[in-house]
C-alpha cells in the first residue's frame, strides 16, 4: 500500500466540503483500503483522529480512537456521519491537529452530542459522547466541511507551540508511550 501524507494548512484541498460516499462503496475493496490508510496514518503520525480531506481525498469519512489513562475509546470509522447537540453547555480545550504541525489553541465545543453514521461496511453506528470524545468527533466532522480549529479559536492569545504551551503549564507534559 502506498502510504498518503498528510496535507497541511494552506493546501486549498483542506478547505473544500466533502462529498458524501455512495452507499455502493459500503463493503467494497477501495473503502477498506481507505479506512486502513487512515488508521495507519492517525497511529504513525500519534494523532487520535484523522480524516480523509487531510490525506486530500475529498470525502465524508474519518477515523478516531484512543488508548490511554484518560479513557477508553475504540477505532471507530465515522462514514457520512451526523451530529446533534445534547447539552447546549460549551467548554474550552485545547485542540491540534495533524494538519497544522505543533500549534495548538482552546477551541470552543458543545460538551455532550449525539452522533451517527456508517461503518466500512454500511452497519449504522450510533452513540452519545460527551467530553475529550465529543471534542474530537466535532473537531474531525469539520474537516469534511472545510474547517479547521484555527477558524474556531476565539481568543488568538491562547494560540502557541505545544512544547511552549507545556513549558507555561497550559497543556500536560506529553507521557511516554509504553
Amino acid at each position: 500500500m502506498n502510504m498518503p501524507e498528510i496535507i497541511q494548512m494552506g493546501n486549498p484541498k483542506l478547505r473544500l466540503v466533502s462529498e458524501p460516499i455512495n452507499e455502493d462503496m459500503f463493503g467494497s475493496k477501495e473503502l477498506h483500503e481507505l479506512t486502513e490508510s487512515l488508521f495507519l496514518i492517525m497511529r504513525q503520525e500519534g494523532g487520535i483522529g484523522v480524516a480523509a480531506p487531510q490525506l486530500g481525498i475529498n470525502k465524508r469519512i474519518f477515523v478516531f480512537g484512543w488508548e490511554e489513562q484518560l479513557g477508553y475509546i475504540p477505532d471507530t470509522v465515522l462514514i457520512n456521519p451526523t451530529f446533534e447537540v445534547i447539552d447546549c453547555n460549551i467548554e474550552e480545550g485545547y485542540e491540534g491537529c495533524l494538519s497544522i504541525g505543533t500549534i495548538r489553541g482552546e477551541v470552543p465545543r458543545y460538551t455532550k452530542i449525539h452522533y451517527k453514521g456508517f461503518d466500512v461496511d454500511g452497519k449504522l453506528i450510533e452513540r452519545e459522547a460527551e467530553g475529550r470524545h465529543a471534542r474530537v468527533v466535532q473537531h474531525e466532522y469539520d474537516h469534511l466541511d472545510g474547517i479547521l480549529f484555527v477558524d474556531r479559536v476565539k481568543n488568538y492569545a491562547s494560540l502557541g507551540f505545544h512544547e511552549e504551551l507545556i513549558d507555561a503549564g497550559l497543556l500536560p507534559p506529553k507521557r511516554e508511550n509504553k
